[in-house]
């Protein structure tokens, strides 16, 4: 699987060519997210919640973790070859 990833082809790095800042219409959803959190652990706080969170996030990262790599590996494996041209024209100019 991962020749067969390497032969798709180089698709460059975005470390190459700078990109434009994001617009700024996406910074609210970021600034939520810690905003959300101190929402949330502030209300449990005032309830007297006691939460194992490692747990929490143990049930969460988990199986999600094992979907991830499912969906990749079958993305992987459903990738289409180069072509035969692409391929010598790659490895002439290697």
């Amino acid at each position: 699987p991962l020749r067969r990833n390497r032969r798709r082809g180089d698709e460059g790095s975005l470390l190459d060519e700078p990109k434009a800042p994001p617009p700024l219409r996406r910074y609210p959803g970021l600034l939520a997210i810690p905003l959300a959190a101190v929402i949330v652990y502030t209300l449990a706080f005032s309830l007297g919640l006691r939460w194992h969170t490692n747990q929490v996030v143990w049930l969460i990262v988990t199986p999600a973790g094992f979907i991830l790599l499912i969906v990749s590996l079958i993305k992987v494996w459903q990738a289409k070859p180069l072509s035969e041209s692409a391929q010598t024209a790659k490895g002439q100019g290697a």
